[in-house]
């Protein structure tokens, strides 16, 4: 995917989130039913420091800090200000540090210091353009991990569900901002509560892409579990350096 491409993706997605982000937060305010089997073999009771990126309006935090007893150290980064304001607004009880950045998640130098005992992409790497660039951003995020910490990231398996109804946009009215032959498979453009003015970008990530990414050794990354929660289009993927 050329890079004119990518950022007229990623201009679609922010005007999405200036323009929803409300609406878009109001829905976002559970857990998913995988994140339990994320730090389930973990010490609750230990120190822990997280690094969440695509962090939203904080709702992983928030949930975390109600499951784990031990001190957590917090960094959430997003592209959307609008959605860092929320989760600023809304600092859980019991975090020892608690810190936000607005990051470019595209931008090779990721904008963030420090080694992370867990890293966690729970609604992000369908945001990101192309197959080169979420191999990309696992490897940067790799670097981050701290000894025998974890990357886990989700990845969104949507397009069964939504194939064929209103949801999905045709990609042809948009032609003037992105060369649509750049497009790579599982990409989609979707309405958001029958808006179909302002929609965002997405990628589906299937089968195929999932055992390239499994075996990628560009990424310095091993996948050590498979998680297919019931009656979530997540599968999550957890990493640890190789």
């Amino acid at each position: 995917m050329n890079t004119a491409t990518v950022r007229a993706l990623g201009a679609i997605n922010r005007r999405f989130y200036q323009h929803h982000s409300a609406s878009f937060s109001r829905t976002r305010n559970r857990p998913w039913p995988g994140w339990a089997s994320i730090i389930e073999a973990r010490d609750t009771a230990s120190p822990l420091s997280v690094l969440d990126a695509g962090c939203g309006n904080g709702r992983f935090v928030r949930w975390l800090a109600g499951v784990w007893r031990g001190e957590i150290d917090y960094v959430g980064i997003d592209a959307s200000l609008d959605l860092l304001a929320m989760a600023r607004a809304r600092r859980p009880e019991g975090i020892t540090r608690y810190r936000l950045g607005v990051v470019d998640l595209l931008d090779p130098r990721l904008a963030t210091t420090g080694s992370f005992d867990l890293i966690v992409a729970l609604g992000l790497m369908h945001h990101i353009p192309g197959y080169v660039n979420r191999i990309a951003l696992l490897r940067r995020l790799g670097e981050r991990l701290a000894p025998e910490g974890q990357l886990a990231v989700a990845f969104w398996r949507f397009a069964p569900r939504i194939a064929g109804t209103q949801k999905v946009i045709a990609w042809q009215p948009w032609a003037h901002e992105l060369d649509l032959d750049e497009l790579e498979a599982g990409d989609y453009l979707l309405a958001w509560q029958g808006d179909r003015s302002v929609p965002r970008y997405c990628h589906h990530t299937d089968d195929d892409e999932l055992a390239r990414l499994e075996s990628d050794r560009t990424t310095g990354l091993t996948v050590v579990r498979r998680i297919q929660p019931e009656n979530e289009d997540n599968l999550y993927l957890l990493f640890e350096r190789s």
